[in-house]
């Protein structure tokens, strides 16, 4: 099922912006890792690790789960102040008055809520790894991005250019767009590469999440932040609910007919 990029979801909480100001109203589970969050009068929908949106479609199959529990007692009636992407990497989190909620989109994905000082209330998931733990009562830590703060760090890399992109977490088909942008050769080593081309590459970047337009496949199975042949052009909430949320909208419907049989 596609993942959403760091790109992506930068691009996707740029048009949640309009939820910053609304309460928080109620939180769901919809089996497996699918979950919804009510803003006032919008719904966002999580699907762990795959990405988010704002959901377009009436979700049924409601579960009791001991994170909903604590997220609508922890959360009730604040205010969203504020959407950001943490350390530009694929977590994101919502700012509200007392607590954060913090959205990994990383390896099986999570959900976490803390106080207002990063400090762990509750999660999805507990565990420990060598760079972090997540555990209740720990300071937030999120996972290890070579890229920040240091976005240089890709241009001390031997490899070809294409390759040490890979530490930002864009998606390939961004790396492409950027380096074909500024005209440069995706098989340059990324140490040769001029103070010019490096600073072109990552205003490139900038002007795709500025002015970008979102386009679905043909197969409703992947999309672009600029135009590609053949695409058609839709909203992004358009495209995450097509991609993203209905596959797991079926899969979670296929697995409980196993459960029944």
């Amino acid at each position: 099922m596609r993942q959403m990029t760091t790109l992506e979801l930068a691009y996707a909480i740029k048009h949640m912006r309009h939820l910053i100001g609304k309460h928080f109203s109620k939180f769901y589970w919809h089996g497996k890792k699918l979950f919804r969050m009510k803003v006032q009068n919008e719904q966002v929908f999580f699907a762990l690790p795959y990405g988010l949106g704002i959901c377009l479609y009436e979700l049924t199959n409601v579960q009791e789960h001991p994170f909903v529990k604590f997220a609508r007692k922890v959360l009730k009636n604040q205010i969203l102040k504020g959407i950001f992407l943490y350390n530009f990497d694929r977590v994101v989190v919502f700012v509200f008055e007392h607590n954060l909620l913090i959205c990994e989109f990383i390896g099986d994905g999570n959900l976490i809520i803390t106080d207002k000082d990063w400090n762990i209330l509750f999660a999805l998931e507990y565990g420990e790894w060598s760079s972090r733990s997540i555990k209740k009562g720990l300071c937030y830590k999120p996972p290890p991005n070579m890229f920040y703060p240091e976005p240089n760090n890709i241009f001390s890399s031997e490899k070809f250019i294409i390759s040490a992109m890979k530490s930002l977490n864009l998606g390939t088909k961004y790396h492409k767009k950027a380096l074909s942008m500024c005209g440069i050769d995706e098989r340059k080593k990324a140490k040769e590469l001029s103070w010019e081309e490096r600073s072109c590459i990552f205003n490139a970047i900038a002007k795709i999440i500025s002015y970008s337009t979102p386009y679905i496949s043909p197969d409703k199975r992947d999309f672009a932040l600029f135009e590609m042949d053949g695409w058609e052009k839709k909203g992004i909430f358009e495209i995450v609910n097509e991609i993203i949320l209905l596959p797991n909208i079926r899969l979670n419907a296929e697995s409980e007919d196993k459960t029944l049989e």
